[in-house]
Formats: C-alpha cells, sequence, structure tokens
C-alpha cells in the first residue's frame, strides 16, 4: 500500500485518495447536470408562458367576436362563452 495524500492529522492510502477523487468528479458530473437540467426547465417553463399568453389573447378574441350572449344566442354558444370564460380564470 502507498501512502497518498494528508488527510487531517493522517494519512490517506494513494488507492483511497483516488477512489475519493473519483467520486468527487462524479459528484461534479452529477452537479453540471442537474445544472444543464434546470436551464432547459427553466427555458420550457418560459416556452410555455410565451404559449399561455398567445392561448389566452386568442381566447379573448373569440369572447370579443362572441360578444355577451342574450335570449337570442343558441344555448351552444352560450355554452362555449362559458366554457371559454372559465379558461380565462
Amino acid at each position: 500500500m502507498s501512502w497518498g495524500e494528508p488527510k487531517g492529522a493522517q494519512w490517506v492510502a494513494a488507492d483511497e485518495f483516488e477512489a475519493m477523487e473519483r467520486r468527487a468528479q462524479a459528484a461534479e458530473a452529477d452537479w453540471e447536470n442537474a445544472v444543464q437540467e434546470a436551464d432547459r426547465l427553466r427555458a420550457e417553463v418560459e416556452r410555455l408562458a410565451v404559449e399561455r399568453i398567445h392561448y389566452r389573447d386568442a381566447i379573448d378574441q373569440v369572447l370579443h367576436e362572441l360578444g355577451v350572449p342574450g335570449p337570442e344566442y343558441p344555448a351552444p354558444v352560450v355554452n362555449a362563452v362559458t366554457i371559454l370564460e372559465d379558461a380565462l380564470r
């Protein structure tokens, strides 16, 4: 057994030191992967937020076109307005 780096007041065998180095490198790789995944998720959240704005705008436009349902409106149109208004809440 050869002796490697000091660990506090003790010396650690070279093979144990190498194992610690491998674990540290694996932890760094895991960290990098986690950072990349967090970046990917942030970008996805941003994309979905923009998409949501487009859908809300489209629903607003449809509601504006339909107007406020009155007694002469057919039931399916009244139901569609209700569904769209609920979707905006």
